[in-house]
């Protein structure tokens, strides 16, 4: 089987995509932060229903 045969739960459109947030520090525990770059663009979910692309951005558009 194949993973595009299996079937599950459907994931919601209704969730947004995560934005980093800005900090002065890194925190104390190890394993507990991640960097990501500052770039210039546009951010979000893909998915696919149906065989048909549908990205969502912050707003929810697609």
């Amino acid at each position: 089987m194949t993973r595009r045969d299996r079937e599950g739960p459907a994931l919601s459109t209704q969730i947004t995509p995560m934005e980093a947030r800005l900090a002065k520090e890194l925190p104390e525990r190890a394993g507990y932060w991640q960097y990501e770059p500052k770039w210039d663009g546009f951010r979000c979910l893909a998915f696919n229903p149906g065989g048909r692309a549908d990205l969502r951005g912050k707003s929810g558009s697609g």
